[in-house]
């Protein structure tokens, strides 16, 4: 099965890439391309609910993400060794409620981007 794996490895209010990264999942799922969505490195940051953009006038990132199953990309992913680098109390907790994330390692993540049609990174 072809599909288009994203890989969002910014935090939210950063800069614009994770918003593009979700830009593009959701124009992409909109004309019915697969879409897998993987969260890495400081990406995860997007997943917990103390990061708004309140400060910066932008909307949550976070009721944006929640978007994802609406528009049928429902493989969502969270690679284990990037929760693993970040200190105990930024790990939790994780918007679990309205994504179903599966926590993966890095042989499952290389398998997954292996088999994608095409890999973009933000």
């Amino acid at each position: 099965m072809s599909y288009l794996l994203i890989v969002s490895q910014h935090a939210p209010y950063h800069s614009s890439h994770a918003k593009d990264a979700l830009e593009v999942a959701l124009s992409a799922s909109n004309v019915e391309m697969p879409v897998k969505f993987a969260f890495v490195e400081n990406g995860i940051f997007q997943l917990m609910d103390n990061q708004t953009g309140n400060a910066i006038s932008h909307k949550s990132h976070l009721k944006q993400l929640s978007l994802l199953p609406i528009y049928d990309v429902e493989d969502i992913y969270v690679v284990e060794s990037s929760r693993e680098s970040l200190p105990t109390a930024c790990v939790q907790p994780w918007l679990t409620d309205a994504l179903s994330l599966t926590v993966i390692d890095n042989n499952r993540f290389a398998k997954i981007a292996k088999n994608a049609t095409q890999v973009l990174v933000f």
